[in-house]
């Protein structure tokens, strides 16, 4: 069932990108002439949920290329995407479905030259914590607090690859990895643990002579597939490496057990392993790497479809159910007399699937865009559209911050 809730999400909008707002000047908005617009931004920008003082808690997500951009703790889901997107950085609040900007200055006009704009910011492969958000840039492991990022750590290892591979920045970092309270830094292909509380790096474990694009732990083992589609596992005890398999990717753990895709034909194939990534099973036929794994279902893409299908695999009853979101999305344009319409998804469908334990809610989102160019570029995006399921439904409910 359906239900298509429009809304207008002002901590979204209200301060919009400087060359769009009468009276702003290198980066910053005129509040003589926006006073009543900057007070509803300041009114509702939330509290992001830092606390630097506080005990640490790591979000301990998959470091899956299709969700770099997400990482959650509590019901506050972070979505970043920095210059690298046209939304900027935010934090979902999934108790009242709302985003918030990261940024809160005031007269701030989020765009690309407002100094000290958080919202521009690459976070590259960030990971959140009760502290804060921890991501890598170049060879630097970043904190932002909520307030200021802050460098904490500098990388100075490197190997053979990434001095191939990088030769100006050979120590470059990939991203990050927390798991049972430790984090652990990336490398193009190797591992080192880190302690975020006083700055240091363990020695570092090569586990592959090729680039490494995804990665997850559980209590025993680092799983890590490569450029070339090799699955490896690292024991932690002894940090001894073994190849599990080929044509493999988008790999994860869910209850110390690792599922990943692997392909056959063709057609990647979800695979259920166990906690040593040994025994594998095949789960689901035709899946994609952008697949979710829940305590009640896995929701997920087939393969190469134009059609805007979810499917949900009930994880206890094996069925598995088509839910159809396409659309049309009505957005208010105060300018004219009347609505626009925008029907989704807009050529490609791939949208970003996160859960959020907390709430227990699934979140597809996507972005949503006016139209192209004479050049065939999409144009400045419109908003986004969010499809809300309860854990385990296929029934949901779409919000969209419209202009």
């Amino acid at each position: 069932m359906k239900r298509i809730i429009p809304f207008i999400l002002a901590a979204l909008m209200l301060a919009a990108c400087a060359d769009t707002i009468e009276g702003s000047k290198e980066g910053y908005v005129d509040l003589d002439s926006k006073r009543e617009e900057q007070q509803a931004l300041t009114d509702s920008t939330a509290d992001l949920g830092f606390d630097p003082e506080g005990s640490a808690e790591y979000d301990e997500k998959d470091y899956d290329i299709m969700r770099l951009g997400m990482s959650s703790v509590g019901s506050r889901v972070y979505w970043l995407y920095g210059a690298d997107g046209n939304k900027g950085n935010f934090m979902l609040d999934t108790k009242t479905d709302s985003l918030h900007r990261l940024c809160n200055r005031a007269g701030c006009a989020h765009a690309d030259n407002s100094p000290g704009c958080i919202d521009r910011i690459n976070m590259c492969c960030s990971t959140a914590s009760s502290k804060g958000i921890y991501f890598v840039r170049d060879s630097k492991v970043m904190l932002f607090d909520g307030t200021e990022q802050q460098d904490i750590y500098m990388n100075r290892y490197s190997t053979e690859l990434s001095k191939r591979m990088f030769p100006d920045a050979p120590s470059v970092l990939a991203g990050l990895l927390c798991h049972n309270g430790k984090m652990y830094l990336l490398g193009p292909n190797y591992f080192c643990t880190f302690d975020p509380e006083n700055g240091t790096a363990g020695e570092p474990v090569e586990l592959t002579d090729s680039n490494t694009y995804s990665y997850c732990m559980n209590d025993e083992y680092l799983f890590c597939s490569n450029e070339n589609l090799e699955l490896f596992s690292c024991r932690l005890s002894d940090n001894r490496i073994t190849k599990l398999g080929d044509k493999v990717n988008g790999i994860c753990t869910k209850d110390n057990e690792l599922y990943y895709l692997k392909w056959e034909n063709d057609i990647p194939c979800l695979m259920h392993a166990d906690s040593s990534g040994e025994n594998a099973v095949q789960l689901i036929e035709n899946c994609t790497v952008g697949y979710i794994i829940t305590d009640k279902a896995v929701y997920y893409q087939h393969f190469r479809e134009d059609s805007a299908d979810l499917y949900v695999y009930d994880l206890g009853s094996k069925e598995t159910r088509t839910v159809d979101l396409s659309c049309t999305v009505r957005s208010d344009v105060p300018e004219t007399a009347e609505d626009e319409s925008i029907v989704y998804p807009q050529e490609q469908f791939h949208p970003r699937m996160i859960w959020n334990r907390e709430s227990d809610k699934l979140y597809v989102i996507d972005e949503l865009y006016s139209g192209k160019d004479s050049f065939g570029q999409w144009l400045p995006s419109e908003g986004i559209v969010m499809f809300i399921f309860k854990n385990g439904s296929a029934e949901f409910e779409i919000k969209t911050d419209g202009v």
